[in-house]
């Protein structure tokens, strides 16, 4: 593997979080509302990927432990946190739970019944934090210009903005 995959899984996570501003802002009222789950879900994983290929770790094979490797929920909840510029966060418990409401999406739909707006705030809070952990471990993020994802590099002010904001959400 390359050592700049990780821009591509990055360029990936942003395009997938493009439709799920889409999503919500043209069809959250729709039938299909509960399918943005499964889109933030998406911009999760790759965000996450982007973060194991940049430290060196391999790519979980499956979403769930088998007898040769870490699935990416288990991998998730021991590596995927940070502890650098004075931000500490743990995303192993939000992928984990942003993965359950995909995965009740396409497979349970009577555990999907619970899921409803307030959920959605949630769950893009946890991609918010998902993001904070990524960009905070890696020192850059995607950012759209003139309709093309450049990888720019993220600033410390803008981490410990986006970390107050986060923390001050998580605490209300």
């Amino acid at each position: 593997m390359s050592s700049d995959v990780y821009k591509d899984f990055l360029i990936q996570a942003r395009v997938n979080e493009g439709l799920v501003l889409y999503l919500k802002d043209e069809c959250s009222k729709e039938c299909f509302f509960k399918w943005i789950f499964v889109a933030i879900y998406y911009s999760a994983l790759h965000y996450f990927n982007a973060f194991l290929s940049f430290k060196g770790h391999p790519l979980p094979e499956s979403h769930f432990n088998n007898k040769y490797n870490l699935g990416d929920v288990e991998l998730a909840r021991d590596k995927f946190y940070t502890q650098k510029n004075d931000i500490t966060h743990g995303a192993g418990a939000d992928y984990s739970q942003l993965f359950q409401w995909g995965f009740d999406v396409r497979y349970k739909p009577y555990q999907a019944a619970l899921i409803n707006e307030k959920t959605l705030d949630v769950a893009i809070n946890f991609l918010e934090g998902i993001k904070l952990t990524t960009f905070n471990e890696i020192g850059c993020m995607p950012e759209m210009e003139k309709g093309k994802i450049e990888i720019k590099q993220v600033s410390k002010d803008y981490l410990s903005k986006t970390y107050n904001k986060y923390i001050q959400l998580v605490n209300n």
